[in-house]
């Protein structure tokens, strides 16, 4: 199964000076209805939580959309993409009204898992849930900075390819660029 790694990063960020350097934590140029066409059946959402709801954000990036609760988030995949699923992950922010939050919507069908990324911590998964094979690039940091750009810029990371993908429905697929 194709999936899509940070689905949302399609986006533009909310500060402009992000999107001068977007080549670092942009992992999708495609819109998630033109990801859907592609085949994509599985969508990772990255949130942080926030005063009036839940950013899409990547890392310390926030993106130009927001949701007023996890339950709307559900409500929209599950109106648009109906023949798909999604995980959902808390970057950054208030984890205890995230995992309260998490109660209300752990009957939604389209929803995979429920994670906390640091520390990678899955807090809910279905029963029948696939394998998930992650085909992102190498996050970076200061201290890495050079060779995440030979690794990510110039040396084509090695992966399956779409059409592989698409074929495979015993595992899933998460991928940058697809």
């Amino acid at each position: 199964m194709l999936g899509s790694h940070n689905s949302f990063t399609y986006k533009t960020s909310k500060w402009l000076i992000f999107d001068l350097f977007s080549h670092f934590w942009r992992c999708q140029e495609k819109t998630l209805d033109e990801q859907y066409d592609l085949g994509v059946r599985y969508f990772d959402i990255r949130v942080r939580k926030i005063e009036d709801g839940y950013q899409i954000c990547h890392g310390i990036i926030d993106v130009k959309k927001k949701f007023i609760s996890l339950d709307e988030i559900c409500y929209f995949m599950g109106l648009n993409y109906p023949n798909s699923t999604f995980r959902l992950v808390l970057e950054r922010g208030d984890k205890s009204e995230f995992l309260r939050d998490v109660e209300f919507i752990k009957s939604f069908k389209n929803l995979d898992e429920v994670i906390i990324k640091k520390p990678w911590e899955t807090i809910y998964k279905r029963k029948e849930a696939l394998p998930i094979i992650e085909y992102s690039f190498e996050d970076w940091t200061w201290k890495n900075l050079f060779k995440c750009i030979y690794k990510n810029l110039i040396k084509n990371k090695e992966k399956i390819s779409i059409e592989d993908a698409l074929e495979d429905k015993s595992t899933i697929h998460l991928m940058d660029y697809v």
